[in-house]
């Protein structure tokens, strides 16, 4: 094989290769994307969810609430003050049962798509260095 041949094939394996790497980096920066319009996606389901819950346990604790300290005003300052003591509780408790549950259906946190998009910079960037020799 003469050194033209020689520089030919090395020429277009370089190619190819710059090709293949366009594509992969091309995949993973859809993949990222379609990571964020799933978690978007399922953020809007989980929200819509915890509204209808959150309705649910307000028309329970209404109920409670009439049942046991009726309508007097000093009875209403008791029940003030008790919501203020549960309201921390409840809301922690919102929030960790939301991150369990977006855990078991497998959605990224915000640091993993942070994370992933800085990857797939990376790979962008070395895509283009390739491609640009």
């Amino acid at each position: 094989m003469n050194t033209q041949q020689l520089l030919k094939n090395t020429e277009d394996k370089i190619e190819r290769l710059s090709d293949e790497a366009k594509t992969a980096g091309h995949s993973v920066l859809m993949a990222g994307l379609g990571v964020f319009a799933e978690a978007d996606e399922q953020g809007r389901s989980l929200f819509r969810d915890l509204v209808l819950k959150g309705r649910e346990v307000q028309s329970e604790q209404k109920d409670f609430l009439e049942d046991t300290f009726g309508d007097s005003r000093q009875r209403v300052r008791r029940v003030a003050e008790w919501a203020s003591g549960t309201l921390r509780e409840s809301v922690d408790g919102i929030h960790q049962r939301s991150t369990e549950f977006l855990q078991r259906l497998g959605v990224p946190t915000y640091e993993d798509v942070r994370t992933l998009n800085q990857r797939v910079s990376e790979l962008n960037e070395k895509v283009e260095a390739l491609a640009s020799r």
